[in-house]
């Protein structure tokens, strides 16, 4: 093992005189920064590469700022420290790379107020040195927004040929400011914007609600670079969102088996699986939910797996499917019942499915509702729901079923506060108390329940009726 390390060092040793010989000062911090990288910055590692490299490079303020950032560059800030000071008393206040790096020392120590004077007078050292100017503007794009885009206009007009806009969105891009990466972008030439570019643009726009902008740019990128794995997944998500689901469905295909470099993930078959569950491909859709899965099981994914099942007609399944997807789901809320709710209504609405399970359906989608109202006790619309899947359980109001839950909603209407639907849910309630009573035979009743429906609506043909009686 010694042999080996020995050998490695010697050949790097090598490659140090072999380079500064040739005053390859660009080689040998890549070198160096490679030794510091690969080995964390490791003392015993680094050495004696370090102090070969000071040999050659100990009174270039260039060299010393390179090795430093090398050591910033696994977090060593101390070691970054003093090297940033070396090259600061060699290059005699006036090497605009050691005030780079001191500033991105103080940046890593969260110490953005110190990092922004040294990006200052980075700016005063070498006004036509953009970084100075950019990374202030980093330092400032949530302290004060006005700021940062002044100092960008300076760079701008210390350089007007420098691409500011596009330099200035990547940085806002890497720190995660959305907003301001668009904002940067849309001002920048398109023409001028390399791949990296274009792919940044379209995310970020996308992660900012701006999917026509993600779209079109994404597209745009597609021109020039057709294989991109990151711009054919950014059309294909945008063209979902959009209800572009052929258009979804193709671009997921460019994705996956088109694109260099695709990591296909869970996420892409479940959107894929979307695009064709809107496209009402139900089996297309089926096998795409159904791979997301088999990637990794997400409460999602048996959802939707559920609703492309109904969407075929496979009730059983879709059943099946919606169960999984409440007992792997971590708490069901009341929009996760009456999903279940759907399915077995649709049974139940299904002209091939016979008497006897449309009951049976019925029933278990008033057991769904039943768990919303227990979660949900004031809420009017699922009371209504209930009232309404019983009165298709019991049609002849033989057993009255649906009279407890249109009297609940009788009183939630006139005890709670006033809702758009209110109007709706009293005609309903009170017609079917009419209709209930009248056919109990008791019309006097009937006829109280029908004045009230007449009240709300006068050409009501049921309530005339009983109230001629």
């Amino acid at each position: 093992m010694k042999a080996i390390k020995y050998l490695f060092l010697g050949a790097l040793m090598l490659g140090f005189s072999a380079s500064a010989a040739a005053q390859d000062l660009q080689a040998d911090v890549a070198a160096i920064t490679k030794v510091i990288n690969d080995s964390k910055g490791a003392a015993a590692v680094v050495k004696e590469p370090v102090k070969q490299f000071l040999k050659t490079y100990k009174k270039d303020a260039v060299a010393l700022a390179g090795l430093g950032r090398a050591f910033l560059d696994v977090r060593d800030t101390a070691q970054a420290k003093v090297y940033a000071d070396m090259a600061m008393q060699r290059g005699k206040n006036k090497c605009v790379e050691a005030y780079l790096l001191q500033g991105d020392i103080e940046a890593v120590k969260d110490d953005g107020g110190a990092a922004a004077v040294w990006y200052q007078q980075a700016t005063h050292i070498a006004p036509k040195e953009p970084m100075g100017y950019i990374k202030y503007a980093r330092v400032y794009r949530k302290i004060s927004p006005t700021e940062s885009a002044a100092m960008l206009e300076k760079l701008r007009a210390e350089r007007p040929d420098y691409p500011v806009d596009a330099v200035a969105a990547h940085f806002f891009y890497q720190a995660e400011n959305y907003d301001q990466a668009v904002e940067y972008f849309a001002k920048a030439n398109r023409g001028s914007l390399n791949e990296d570019n274009l792919k940044e643009y379209a995310l970020a726009a996308y992660y900012t609600g701006k999917h026509d902008t993600s779209l079109e740019i994404a597209k745009y990128g597609l021109e020039k670079f057709p294989r991109s794995a990151v711009l054919n997944r950014m059309a294909f998500y945008n063209s979902l969102v959009a209800e572009d689901y052929a258009g979804a469905v193709n671009y997921a295909d460019r994705l996956m088996n088109q694109s260099d470099s695709a990591e296909v993930s869970p996420r892409d078959y479940l959107n894929l699986g979307y695009s064709n569950l809107g496209a009402k491909s139900w089996d297309a859709a089926i096998s795409a939910f159904q791979q997301s899965l088999q990637m990794r099981e997400n409460p999602e994914a048996y959802k939707a797996l559920a609703q492309a099942y109904s969407g075929k007609g496979a009730h059983a399944s879709a059943v099946e499917q919606y169960n999984k997807y409440l007992a792997t789901v971590s708490s069901p809320k009341a929009e996760d019942y009456t999903g279940l709710a759907d399915i077995y209504q649709a049974i139940a609405s299904d002209e091939n499915t016979d008497e006897a399970a449309t009951k049976e359906a019925l029933r278990k989608a008033d057991e769904a509702y039943a768990k919303v109202c227990e979660m949900n006790p004031t809420a009017k619309f699922y009371v209504y729901k209930r009232a309404q899947i019983n009165a298709q359980l019991d049609p002849e109001n033989k057993e009255g079923l649906a009279k407890p839950y249109y009297e609940r909603l009788i009183s939630l209407v006139q005890g709670g506060t006033q809702g758009e639907n209110d109007v709706v849910y009293l005609k309903r309630a009170y017609r079917y108390m009419a209709i209930y009573y009248y056919t109990k035979q008791d019309v006097s009743t009937a006829k109280s329940w029908a004045q009230k429906l007449i009240e709300l609506e006068p050409d009501n043909d049921v309530a005339k009726q009983i109230l001629a009686m």
